[in-house]
């Protein structure tokens, strides 16, 4: 089970999808691999948290959004395994999108998507998580932290 942490205005109501995008080059790039439904409260520290059981050992890009009219394994955002994101017409706006990879061989799709696709560091991430005040993403791979930059 993984823990995934958003972070908003406190005691607000939050609405959307939670999805997992697989990112390995091969032929289910792109696939919806996991869609959570969202319908909570952000606590009165402006926190909400979300299980997911079973995020299996890929790279993948995780999308925050509005609406998602597809179905898990089956929907696929890259038709044809490119890399590029090319049918967009089952999710609805996107709220933030990270991509984390387990191999410099990738399908990253958050850049794409007004995100931030981050660069494979070496082995996978352990943690990854954005930074209080600045909001930039990180990732922690063995006892080193990594930006965007992959500095």
């Amino acid at each position: 089970t993984q823990l995934i942490e958003f972070s908003g205005t406190p005691n607000e109501a939050f609405q959307g999808f939670f999805l997992i995008v697989e990112s390995d080059n091969d032929t289910e790039a792109g696939v919806v691999e996991e869609a959570e439904e969202i319908d909570a409260s952000f606590d009165a520290s402006g926190l909400l948290l979300l299980n997911i059981s079973d995020i299996e050992d890929h790279s993948h890009t995780y999308l925050l959004v509005s609406s998602f009219t597809g179905t898990a394994g089956v929907t696929d955002l890259d038709t044809d395994n490119d890399g590029v994101a090319d049918d967009l017409s089952t999710i609805g706006d996107v709220y933030d999108a990270i991509g984390v990879p387990i191999s410099d061989d990738t399908l990253l799709y958050a850049a794409a998507l007004n995100g931030t696709d981050l660069p494979y560091a070496g082995a996978a991430a352990s943690v990854v998580f954005r930074g209080r005040g600045s909001g930039a993403p990180f990732q922690v791979v063995g006892s080193n932290v990594f930006d965007a930059a992959g500095q």
